[in-house]
């Protein structure tokens, strides 16, 4: 694993304050899994989890160095924040940052059959079992010694977002914060697993999307007497955009979700627009201290996330391309509602 990091603090002026970082992170490991998710082996007790349970694959596991693939993982992150103070009890921040993460899941390098490596009495074999084999290959011993290293992933997965903060005293009474913030995200998504000679079940994912998302929120601090209340509203706003399958009156269509399904013919199905989402988000919280050392607060607010994209976007289909996993664009924002009561002593 490698990492680097760079950051770069300038004072432009007395008021003005420039922020630019990057970070830089690699990893070159073994992949843990054989469905192409993300995951690798970090430590030897992760390696020693997967053999308590190998039954007549333990030697394979041990021996066989390509029962397990090769994965890659490349990440960068670099942001750029800029502070303003307008005057003493008033400033704004800045920050752009994008994100960029890329996968690349892939068997070790191909066994090489070339008959070589004399054990004795003129009898030769080649480099098993070391090497990638595709085929059903077992060792005199009966170790499987091919058709392993099934993962593959080539994702690439980037977040671009823009954010806005302004704060102010306004007086006594009043501290008011407000802000924007608008996030891009580009999913290229390719993984899965690959056997031609168990291809059964091997569940297989590709999509791209480039949805849409922003907030803007409002808060008032209010600071009386034997009494501070934080009082706020966030407008969050998401589009998926682009299209999605509309199957109507016929949701278990046969020709798209069965073996039937013909990849050419993909086009042809009925697509629609997929739905914007709009919703407002109201949060109080209020604090009455009573001593120095204690307070009685009440919180309440509500709080939107926006589900997993493996849950808004996926395709997921296995062999002869049957669907196994389909996902819904026009899922509602994951929506919770809190209350809290309570008394604090310190």
């Amino acid at each position: 694993e490698r990492n680097l990091l760079v950051k770069l603090t300038s004072d432009l002026s007395n008021n003005m304050k420039l922020t630019i970082s990057g970070l830089y992170n690699s990893v070159d490991a073994v992949g843990n899994n054989d469905v192409g998710q993300p995951g690798v082996f970090r430590s030897a007790g992760s390696v020693a989890d997967v053999l308590t349970q190998a039954g007549f694959t333990i030697n394979s596991r041990i021996f066989y160095d390509s029962y397990w693939p090769l994965s890659d993982v490349d990440r960068y992150n670099i942001s750029a924040k800029f502070t303003h103070a307008l005057s003493s009890n008033t400033f704004y921040e800045a920050k752009l940052e994008r994100v960029h993460t890329k996968y690349h899941t892939r068997p070790n390098a191909q066994r090489d059959t070339t008959k070589v490596y004399d054990v004795g009495v003129g009898f030769l074999v080649d480099e098993a079992p070391y090497g990638n084999e595709e085929r059903l290959v077992f060792g005199v011993d009966g170790m499987l010694m091919g058709v392993r290293a099934n993962a593959r992933d080539f994702s690439e997965l980037s977040t671009t977002t823009l954010k806005f903060d302004f704060t102010s005293q306004v007086n006594n009474t009043n501290l008011i914060k407000t802000g924007i913030e608008v996030v891009h995200n580009n999913y290229n998504m390719e993984f899965g697993a690959i056997n031609d000679v168990l291809p059964t079940q091997r569940p297989w994912t590709d999509w791209e999307r480039s949805p849409l998302r922003a907030a803007l929120y409002l808060q008032d601090k209010l600071e009386f007497k034997g009494l501070i209340a934080n009082a706020g509203l966030r407008l969050d706003y998401i589009d998926p955009r682009g299209t999605w399958w509309n199957f109507g009156d016929d949701p278990y269509n046969q020709a798209f979700f069965s073996t039937d399904f013909d990849p050419g013919e993909e086009v042809n199905f009925d697509q629609v627009s997929v739905d914007k989402q709009l919703t407002i988000s109201p949060r109080l919280g209020i604090s009455h201290p009573i001593t120095i050392n204690s307070k009685l607060f009440f919180n309440y607010g509500h709080f939107r996330q926006m589900p997993i994209s493996d849950r808004l976007y996926n395709v997921r289909r296995t062999f002869q391309d049957q669907l196994s996993l389909i996902g819904d664009p026009n899922l509602p924002l994951q929506k919770t509602v809190a209350y809290e009561l309570g008394y604090e002593h310190s």
